[in-house]
């Protein structure tokens, strides 16, 4: 079976083959660990604190489908997810203070964004006839958005 959800993606599901995802969105990086700022020494510069390691969440739609023949049928279950990330401007709170340069020059607030996170998932069953298209509403947060499910036979 193939099945397409309007303009997020397609993915090809078979006996054999009975589940999969769609990925429509992108990846955010963001810091998790740091090393602690530091003075420069013989200097009254100070080294910002420093992330040392990352963590990535997709952001957008992530739908999982799983599909099985049932007769002439084709029982289509989906969960989908819409991550949306927010930042938080110096969510993390100061860092180190701000960095100014000899001649006194504001280069940076040392400050880190902190990612806000809000995770809507939407469950779906259909028991789909093969070429026919269905409707359903998938949620971004509290905001309905409507999507067509297609269902093609090999």
């Amino acid at each position: 079976y193939t099945i397409a959800v309007s303009a997020l993606g397609t993915a090809t599901l078979s006996a054999a083959t009975p589940e999969a995802e769609i990925f429509a969105g992108r990846e955010l990086r963001f810091p998790v660990a740091f090393d602690p700022p530091q003075a420069v020494s013989g200097h009254p510069a100070i080294y910002p604190l420093t992330p040392t390691a990352f963590e990535t969440i997709n952001t957008g739609w992530t739908i999982r489908l799983t599909a099985k023949s049932h007769g002439k049928l084709v029982v289509v279950y989906g969960v989908a997810d819409y991550t949306k990330a927010d930042l938080i401007a110096g969510g993390y709170g100061a860092t180190a203070g701000p960095i100014y340069s000899e001649a006194g020059e504001l280069l940076t607030y040392n400050k880190l964004d902190q990612p806000k996170l809000q995770t809507t998932t939407t469950r779906f069953h259909i028991f789909a006839v093969p070429g026919e298209s269905y409707e359903v509403t998938l949620y971004r947060g509290t905001k309905p958005e409507k999507h067509r499910i297609k269902v093609s036979a090999e």
